[in-house]
């Protein structure tokens, strides 16, 4: 048996093909890998390799075990046993087939592990941080996506008809950033640029004032305030006579999951706190009544 790189090469290896991969896992199992999983594997073995090619002597290894543990299309169910299942209990020994068992126990260990890190890297950090249009920042969506064609829109459900009859078509579920009712009030933002833009630029000269210093930067930045303006207008109107007391889920749990000046393990409370300051001041005009109201947009929509 070939002997594997040092323990560094492989973790770089094993963390390039995770970023590298394209969906959130693979579906081999003890009957088939799909035409489509062959190609998922390779396709992040090839993106791993150009975008590490420092990895190399680790890559190679962990696309050898990974490639060669994938079963035949048509042959029988192979069981997924640890190697310490095919000792020899008189020596200790592995038995012929421990190797192949042990590749194919690693194979289906591995595609437990790029679900968690997309999840982490695109929902929790990406979906906080790529902020120029938020309603489309959802999870199975694509920031990039701008509008759907109706016969697209139609095209899509009779395929989910056909193949997922008692799957669930949901707008909204426990992992949606934001709800609907938010979405569809920010999507209407699209139809009218301009004079998003014009009360957006209003807002930020507004709040220039109550920023705060953290770090030796200004908090909130500009990418997070925009941010804020969309969770503020998406959530129009409000219930409360003072937007500062109602929930600061946005300015708070937002950042953290940023991960760039903050995160949920070592707290950054300075910057944090800098983002209250627009929502419950500038915005409604405290000290400066030329700002237009945010629920005048609301209306508009």
């Amino acid at each position: 048996m070939q002997q594997a790189p040092p323990r560094v090469f492989l973790r770089s290896a094993l963390t390039a093909l995770m970023a590298a991969f394209p969906v959130y896992r693979t579906y081999v199992d003890a009957h088939r890998a799909t035409r489509e999983d062959q190609a998922v594997l390779a396709h992040a073995i090839q993106q791993a390799r150009d975008k590490c090619p420092e990895c190399g002597p680790g890559m190679d290894h962990v696309a050898r075990l990974l490639l060669s543990a994938l079963p035949a299309p048509e042959s029988d169910p192979w069981p997924v046993t640890r190697v310490a299942d095919h000792e020899s209990p008189a020596t200790g020994h592995e038995s012929p087939d421990a190797g192949r068992d042990a590749r194919r126990y690693f194979l289906m260990r591995f595609q437990q592990f790029p679900g968690p890190a997309m999840a982490k890297g695109f929902e929790d950090t990406l979906l906080y941080v790529y902020n120029r249009f938020v309603s489309l920042n959802e999870v199975g969506g694509d920031p990039n996506t701008f509008g759907l064609a109706l016969e697209e829109f139609h095209r899509f459900h009779a395929v989910r008809a056909r193949d997922w009859p008692h799957a669930m078509n949901a707008t909204s579920t426990h992992d949606s950033k934001r709800s609907e009712g938010v979405r569809a009030r920010l999507n209407v933002l699209s139809e009218m640029p301009e004079r998003w833009r014009q009360a957006v630029t209003r807002w930020a000269r507004m709040n220039e004032r109550h920023k705060q210093r953290c770090d030796g930067a200004l908090a909130p930045d500009r990418n997070d305030e925009y941010l804020l303006y969309q969770t503020l207008v998406g959530a129009l109107p409000f219930e409360v006579s003072d937007p500062s007391e109602s929930d600061p889920w946005p300015v708070t749990r937002g950042p953290s999951h940023e991960s760039r000046v903050t995160s949920h393990g070592p707290r950054n409370p300075g910057h944090g706190s800098g983002r209250l300051c627009p929502a419950g001041q500038g915005l409604h005009g405290q000290g400066d009544s030329r700002g237009p109201d945010p629920q005048q947009l609301g209306a508009a929509q």
